[in-house]
């Protein structure tokens, strides 16, 4: 995966988040979520993977500050790169799992609003 010095501080705090959001949206943390929760630090050039995700806990605190966070992500560029990255992470399975795809597909039609 390629991209990510493109994106601001700011929007990989929201990735990071992302990231983690996305893995634990179904609401049932299984061995196999942990493991890709920790392989995240390991995603090639998301050296400060931690730093965000820590930055982003500070900061987001429930559902509705997540969204407004989304809607300050303004750069298409950007939008373009943290939902690749979400897609990429979201099929490292073999396949998405249905909550994945919901929150994927809520991300998506938040930014095309």
């Amino acid at each position: 995966m390629a991209d990510l010095e493109k994106l601001s501080f700011d929007d990989r705090v929201f990735l990071a988040g992302s990231l983690k959001t996305m893995i634990l949206a179904d609401g049932n943390i299984t061995d196999s979520e942990l493991s890709d929760i920790e392989a995240l630090s390991d995603l090639e050039g998301f050296d400060d993977y931690e730093e965000c995700l820590k930055e982003f806990e500070k900061r987001i605190t429930s559902d509705e500050e997540y969204w407004e966070l989304a809607k300050e992500i303004a750069s298409e560029k950007s939008r373009e790169i943290i939902l690749k990255y979400l897609d990429e992470v979201s099929i490292q399975d073999g396949f998405t799992d249905t909550a994945e795809k919901k929150f994927l597909n809520q991300l998506i039609e938040l930014w095309n609003e």
